[in-house]
């Protein structure tokens, strides 16, 4: 009976296989950073509607530089403008950078077009300041065609 007892436990459970599990090899760097480096570059791809969207409503995307800066909403540190005058259609890339030296300051500005429909000349200028004092505020010397210095 007790023999009987046992085969039909044995029945009720198969026998269990065991499995080993190999180590896996750990990532390298360079693996690691380019699985961060593509995750980022989708995020990006997934925020890209949403760029659209605030662009199409708002009609540009301003970026200003911090600080002491005359003139900032003259000089964004990056600009994108939404362009939809009838002759014209497309982004408006601005951007600018900043040369100083102790009390005179100059702003290099760049204005790139991408259009689809019409024509538009990139153009690039720099807007110099000075001032007496470092408390006081500036004050418009020159602006010039091309780059600064």
């Amino acid at each position: 009976m007790e023999a009987e007892q046992n085969n039909s436990e044995a029945e009720a459970y198969p026998e269990i296989e065991y499995v080993v599990r190999v180590k896996e090899q750990k990532r390298g760097l360079l693996g690691r950073v380019g699985c961060g480096l593509a995750l980022a570059v989708w995020f990006g791809i997934l925020l890209l509607p949403t760029f659209f969207f605030v662009l199409a409503v708002q009609g540009d995307i301003t970026l200003r530089h911090r600080g002491d800066v005359p003139d900032k909403h003259q000089h964004p540190l990056l600009e994108v403008k939404l362009l939809m005058e009838p002759e014209s259609r497309g982004l408006q890339f601005t951007n600018s950078s900043i040369e100083r030296d102790n009390n005179e300051l100059c702003i290099d500005t760049q204005v790139r077009y991408l259009l689809w429909q019409g024509e538009g000349d990139s153009a690039r200028y720099c807007d110099c300041y000075t001032r007496e004092t470092t408390d006081a505020d500036w004050s418009y010397v020159s602006t010039e065609i091309n780059a600064c210095r």
